[in-house]
């Protein structure tokens, strides 16, 4: 996503989607080949946000910089060589540590030289935190990224694959069970690519009904082609620009 400064105006997106089962190094090379072949903008900097599943949230008081790789390693399985980082959730007591595929990595450190780096999930936290009882629940191809509050504090930020509508369901309604929350009096906001039409936003009003699709861009210019989209779609998207920018 391209951007400017004061105001505030995104100027232009890229959404490329890989098979799901894709390897990091056939990821990688198809990242390689796309920079390669696109004509991209001059820009002054550049900030990478991982949205990598390999990732949790440690309270400070029970974490020590020394214990990343071993939390991660207990957590998740390595098959190809990582890079692991910590990162301290601004405003909240905690840590998230994620790690990232060294390919992956690789291509976008040649591409983009000196751009700082974030996961996605301390950038989104913060900025969603002022909630009281919210699931916000990001609509992506295959799998949606859930970010529960109860009374405003954060319950879980997860990722779930899923196959049918009936699944997405299945995991909010037992996301609020877990927590004690009601499903007709929890405010959830979608993003992503999902519209009220479709059988999936169907599925989730049987259940739900205080639902509402994040268009929450204000004091933000967007780009005639871009906003000639549902904003939603990308909603999730120009929040990490907000918090970067």
């Amino acid at each position: 996503m391209y951007y400017k400064k004061d105001p505030l105006s995104i100027e232009g997106l890229y959404i490329y989607y890989f098979d799901k089962h894709i390897t990091a190094m056939q990821m990688a090379d198809e990242l390689d080949s796309f920079f390669a072949e696109q004509n991209m903008p001059g820009y002054n900097n550049c900030t990478v946000c991982y949205n990598y599943k390999e990732c949790t949230i440690v309270p400070a008081s029970m974490y020590d910089e020394k214990m990343l790789a071993d939390i991660l390693n207990l957590l998740f399985v390595n098959n190809s060589p990582v890079s692991d980082y910590q990162e301290k959730i601004e405003s909240m007591d905690a840590f998230v540590l994620y790690r990232v595929d060294k390919n992956v990595e690789g291509v976008l450190q040649r591409h983009f030289t000196n751009a700082k780096t974030y996961h996605s999930n301390s950038l989104q936290i913060p900025e969603l935190r002022d909630k009281n009882d919210f699931l916000y629940c990001i609509i992506y191809q295959k799998s949606i990224k859930v970010i529960l509050y109860k009374n405003a504090d954060l319950q879980i930020i997860q990722y779930f694959d899923y196959t049918t509508p009936a699944d997405v369901a299945y995991y909010l309604l037992n996301l609020c069970a877990l927590h004690g929350l009601s499903a007709s009096g929890i405010d959830i906001t979608l993003s992503g690519f999902i519209d009220k039409k479709s059988n999936l936003y169907d599925e989730l009003y049987r259940y739900f009904l205080n639902i509402q699709l994040d268009e929450n861009v204000k004091d933000i210019e967007v780009a005639n082609d871009i906003g000639q989209y549902p904003l939603h779609f990308f909603s999730h998207l120009i929040l990490l620009v907000k918090c970067v920018s």
